[in-house]
């Protein structure tokens, strides 16, 4: 199991032997979903046949305990969502994304992306389709045009990577670094 036994305690918002209120019992399952490794979690106070009861020395004369049953169905580890179009100034473009949501364990993610834009018309990816009807936005009819051919030619891409890590130094707070590449040119910009 990637969702441990520890690893769902931190995310639960009581600890044993704390005052119990609904609102920790939502803010929980909403703290598991937040992980992105569940598909489905429920965090709620388990029926009367499961719940454990201490013996009546253990409790306070005016105490009164529960059992708390929390269910956890895993999402799988990995997603990758890939796309291809076309587009009147973008002629054809691509994208890709592939997400491990358990990188190095602990519930840490690592988030891959790459697209580009400009296939058939921009260098390197030139296919020669600037003069079909295809990729018209590209085409080349005037000196003045020819200005922008460098600009227009040029392959758009965007590479990034991004890691998340959850609860950090066992607290509350957590953090996200993200680093990217990428190239962007427009027709007709100035």
């Amino acid at each position: 199991y990637r969702v441990s036994e520890k690893l769902a305690r931190h995310q639960i918002s009581f600890r044993e032997g704390s005052l119990l209120r609904g609102r920790d019992l939502t803010r929980s399952q909403r703290n598991l979903y937040d992980l992105e490794l569940v598909r489905f979690a429920t965090v709620d106070v388990a029926p009367e046949s499961l719940q454990v009861t201490p013996d009546s020395t253990e409790l306070d004369r005016d105490t009164i305990g529960s059992t708390v049953l929390v269910r956890i169905a895993e999402a799988p580890r990995y997603a990758v969502d890939a796309s291809v179009g076309y587009g009147t100034v973008d002629c054809f473009r691509s994208s890709v994304q592939h997400t491990d949501r358990d990188f190095l364990g602990g519930a840490r993610r690592l988030t891959l992306t790459g697209s580009v834009a400009k296939v058939g018309v921009g260098d390197p990816l030139h296919a020669g389709l600037e003069n079909s009807f295809l990729c018209d936005a590209f085409r080349v009819d005037s000196l003045s045009d020819q200005v922008d051919t460098a600009i227009s030619r040029a392959l758009n891409y965007r590479m990034a990577a991004d890691f998340f890590q959850p609860r950090l130094f066992g607290s509350d707070n957590s953090m996200a670094i993200g680093a990217y590449a990428e190239q962007v040119s427009e027709l007709g910009l100035y």
